[in-house]
């Protein structure tokens, strides 16, 4: 029988040595696990922090914010740029500085060509959040 898949092979169910004696390590990572587990309220928590606003929208401009908070209100990834552009008003050429600004600043990425999406999951509802006003 396979001694990975037999559970009744010698210690089979005991904690590795190298877990040993670190049962609050364990406890940290059952708690986490069972966060992820949950879905996406200990995310949004963190997102909604002070700090995670510092971080991640402070360092874009004015324009850089208002291209993000559109592509927020276009619903979830894979954002046009002409679709982003149009809810502007704006040409879409006219936002190619702002959009290459928020790749360099790791903010967006181009998942394709002629589409992008936010870096961060789950950003487009932090930004509609916290940026009310597009």
């Amino acid at each position: 029988m396979d001694p990975k898949t037999n559970p009744y092979a010698p210690g089979a169910g005991t904690q590795p040595p190298e877990l040993a004696g670190r049962d609050d390590i364990l406890k940290e990572c059952d708690v986490a696990l069972a966060r992820v587990l949950m879905g996406r309220p200990a995310l949004i928590g963190a997102l909604d922090t002070q700090d995670a606003r510092a971080a991640l929208v402070e360092p874009a401009e004015k324009l850089g914010v208002s291209f993000m908070r559109a592509m927020s209100e276009l619903g979830r990834g894979n954002y046009k740029s002409g679709d982003i552009a149009k809810l502007l008003g704006k040409n879409t050429n006219s936002f190619g500085p702002v959009r290459d600004g928020l790749i360099r600043k790791g903010m967006i990425y181009s998942s394709k060509h002629g589409t992008l999406d936010f870096t961060v999951p789950l950003f487009d509802q932090f930004m509609r959040r916290t940026v009310p006003n597009l």
